[in-house]
Protein backbone atom coordinates (compact mmCIF):
# COMPACT_ATOMS: atom_id res chain seq x y z
CA UNK A 1 0.00 0.00 0.00
CA UNK A 2 1.47 3.42 -0.95
CA UNK A 3 2.26 5.99 1.73
CA UNK A 4 -0.33 8.72 1.09
CA UNK A 5 1.41 11.18 3.41
CA UNK A 6 4.11 11.65 0.74
CA UNK A 7 1.63 12.60 -1.99
CA UNK A 8 1.48 16.43 -2.27
CA UNK A 9 -1.99 16.40 -3.86
CA UNK A 10 -3.38 14.31 -1.00
CA UNK A 11 -1.62 16.66 1.43
CA UNK A 12 -3.19 19.76 -0.15
CA UNK A 13 -6.66 18.22 -0.06
CA UNK A 14 -6.21 17.23 3.57
CA UNK A 15 -5.07 20.76 4.46
CA UNK A 16 -8.11 22.27 2.76
CA UNK A 17 -10.44 19.78 4.43
CA UNK A 18 -8.91 20.55 7.82
CA UNK A 19 -9.32 24.29 7.19
CA UNK A 20 -12.96 23.76 6.22
CA UNK A 21 -13.51 21.69 9.37
CA UNK A 22 -12.03 24.48 11.52
CA UNK A 23 -14.34 26.98 9.83
CA UNK A 24 -17.34 24.74 10.49
CA UNK A 25 -16.36 24.44 14.16
CA UNK A 26 -15.91 28.21 14.55
CA UNK A 27 -19.24 28.84 12.82
CA UNK A 28 -21.09 26.32 14.98
CA UNK A 29 -19.67 27.82 18.16
CA UNK A 30 -20.61 31.32 16.96
CA UNK A 31 -24.14 30.12 16.21
CA UNK A 32 -24.47 28.70 19.72
CA UNK A 33 -23.28 32.03 21.15
CA UNK A 34 -25.82 33.96 19.08
CA UNK A 35 -28.68 31.69 20.10
CA UNK A 36 -27.59 31.93 23.73
CA UNK A 37 -27.63 35.74 23.49
CA UNK A 38 -31.04 35.69 21.81
CA UNK A 39 -32.43 33.43 24.52
CA UNK A 40 -31.05 35.65 27.26
CA UNK A 41 -32.68 38.64 25.57
CA UNK A 42 -35.99 36.77 25.33
CA UNK A 43 -35.78 35.72 28.99
CA UNK A 44 -35.24 39.33 30.05
CA UNK A 45 -38.45 40.31 28.30
CA UNK A 46 -40.54 37.26 29.17
CA UNK A 47 -40.73 36.04 25.59
CA UNK A 48 -41.07 32.31 24.89
CA UNK A 49 -37.72 30.72 24.07
CA UNK A 50 -38.73 28.13 21.52
CA UNK A 51 -40.16 28.88 18.10
CA UNK A 52 -40.74 25.65 16.17
CA UNK A 53 -42.23 27.62 13.27
CA UNK A 54 -39.03 29.65 12.95
CA UNK A 55 -36.94 26.48 13.00
CA UNK A 56 -39.09 24.92 10.26
CA UNK A 57 -38.94 28.09 8.16
CA UNK A 58 -35.17 28.27 8.54
CA UNK A 59 -34.55 24.67 7.51
CA UNK A 60 -36.92 25.04 4.53
CA UNK A 61 -35.05 28.18 3.43
CA UNK A 62 -31.69 26.44 3.80
CA UNK A 63 -33.01 23.48 1.82
CA UNK A 64 -34.12 25.78 -1.02
CA UNK A 65 -30.68 27.45 -1.08
CA UNK A 66 -28.77 24.16 -0.94
CA UNK A 67 -27.14 23.60 -4.32
CA UNK A 68 -25.59 20.31 -3.22
CA UNK A 69 -23.87 17.99 -3.19
CA UNK A 70 -25.34 17.79 0.34
CA UNK A 71 -28.71 16.05 0.07
CA UNK A 72 -31.89 17.49 1.53
CA UNK A 73 -31.99 14.60 3.99
CA UNK A 74 -28.39 15.24 4.99
CA UNK A 75 -29.05 18.94 5.48
CA UNK A 76 -32.06 18.21 7.68
CA UNK A 77 -30.11 15.63 9.70
CA UNK A 78 -27.20 18.03 10.27
CA UNK A 79 -29.51 20.89 11.21
CA UNK A 80 -31.40 18.55 13.57
CA UNK A 81 -28.11 17.65 15.25
CA UNK A 82 -27.22 21.35 15.60
CA UNK A 83 -30.57 22.14 17.24
CA UNK A 84 -30.26 19.07 19.45
CA UNK A 85 -26.81 20.15 20.60
CA UNK A 86 -28.08 23.66 21.35
CA UNK A 87 -30.81 22.16 23.54
CA UNK A 88 -28.13 20.34 25.55
CA UNK A 89 -26.47 23.66 26.40
CA UNK A 90 -27.13 25.29 29.78
CA UNK A 91 -29.96 27.81 29.80
CA UNK A 92 -28.87 31.42 29.60
CA UNK A 93 -29.22 33.19 32.92
CA UNK A 94 -27.16 36.31 32.35
CA UNK A 95 -28.23 39.47 30.56
CA UNK A 96 -27.61 39.40 26.85
CA UNK A 97 -25.88 41.77 24.53
CA UNK A 98 -28.25 43.79 22.43
CA UNK A 99 -27.43 43.51 18.74
CA UNK A 100 -26.10 46.69 17.21
CA UNK A 101 -27.80 47.59 14.02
Amino acid sequence: MPDLSDDPVVGRFREEISAADRTILETLNRRIELVRDLHAYKLERGYPLGDPGREATLIDELDRRNAGPLSSEGLRAIYGAIVSEWRRQPSPTTPSRSPRG
